[in-house]
């Protein structure tokens, strides 16, 4: 038996499939093409023949000219006619089907005539609502859009209503003020951000000042080798790269504790790499550490597991750097 109600929203939804393609056409050009579809109760997916993204603004377009199709409660009209008198009269033939002599033509008011075999309609009306709900590429020169019609479409824009309702409660004001109050929150963030990254760039030159106090010769080479808590790869990596602009020449070796991991970065002037290789070195260290990693002569940087080991891998550093010569 047929379910009735599942077959309805169907039937919207092939339809609205055929107004669609219909106005892309008209909004896109000559060149979209059907390239597979999915016509189901819940939903319609259509994808086409096209080059890049379509606009929000476009897309808005396209999906007023749909609903204007639909408002006009056009008559969906189905003949049975010759292949060849078919094509004559403009219907188009959807991609990868075979047809024979006789064939069923679909349609639509003035604006849509396709070859299809599926259910439709009466008329455009039927349709109710249409709500685009996605648009993307699937494959090169190929893109997608997703649609509800109906109770669907209502149920979304119902979906929509009630998101923006909790972004106004979260906001503690209300949908009307909603995007108002994102957008000044947004600006806030980006003053923090800069103050973050200004008292972040007034620590890193702290801590340049206190580790240079640190450094060491090493057969007349200047080594700065040291623990670092609390810094991220990136953290890490900055200061070493300014320790190194410091020293002018020599060997920086730094590890970092944080939650549960460790970080690593070593660091050579490149007047020093044929005597140090900073990748060697932060290799057998980060193997200390349960991690793994290495680099360049110049530069090399790594993670690892075991914090409680710093200090050992740091002394293995030392030894690294006194047994090149």
């Amino acid at each position: 038996q047929v379910d009735p109600k599942y077959r309805q929203k169907t039937r919207l939804n092939h339809s609205a499939t055929h107004i669609l393609h219909s106005v892309l056409r008209q909004e896109l050009g000559p060149h979209v093409r059907q390239a597979g579809s999915l016509v189901a109760p819940d939903r319609l997916r259509f994808d086409f023949n096209h080059t890049g993204a379509i606009a929000e603004e476009k897309l808005e377009t396209i999906e007023t000219a749909v609903n204007q199709h639909v408002r006009e409660n056009a008559e969906v009209s189905i003949r049975e006619l010759n292949y060849d008198e078919a094509i004559r009269e403009g219907a188009l033939a959807f991609f990868g089907d075979k047809y024979g002599d006789r064939v069923r033509v679909v349609k639509i008011g003035d604006f849509s005539t396709e070859l299809c075999g599926g259910t439709h309609v009466h008329s455009s009306g039927e349709i109710g609502l249409f709500k685009l709900h996605f648009e993307g590429g699937v494959a090169a020169g190929v893109r997608r859009v997703e649609a509800f019609t109906g109770e669907g479409a209502l149920e979304l824009i119902h979906s929509y209503e009630d998101r923006l309702r909790e972004i106004g409660s979260l906001l503690r004001g209300t949908p009307e003020d909603a995007a108002d109050k994102v957008r000044r929150l947004l600006e806030h963030q980006k003053e923090l951000e800069k103050e973050i990254e200004k008292l972040r760039g007034q620590f890193e030159q702290d801590q340049v000042r206190e580790l240079l106090a640190k450094q060491r010769a090493i057969d007349g080479a200047k080594v700065l080798i040291s623990q670092v808590d609390n810094l991220d790869a990136k953290q890490l990596r900055d200061i070493a790269d300014r320790l190194k602009e410091k020293l002018g020449s020599g060997v920086v070796v730094l590890a970092s504790a944080g939650a549960g991991n460790v970080n690593l970065v070593a660091t050579v002037t490149k007047d020093l790499t044929k005597r140090y290789h900073a990748g060697n070195i932060i290799k057998e260290l980060a193997a200390m550490l349960g991690g793994g990693g290495g680099g360049r002569p110049e530069f090399a940087q790594a993670g690892g597991k075991h914090a409680g080991k710093i200090g050992e891998a740091l002394r293995r550093a030392e030894e690294l750097v006194q047994a090149t010569k």
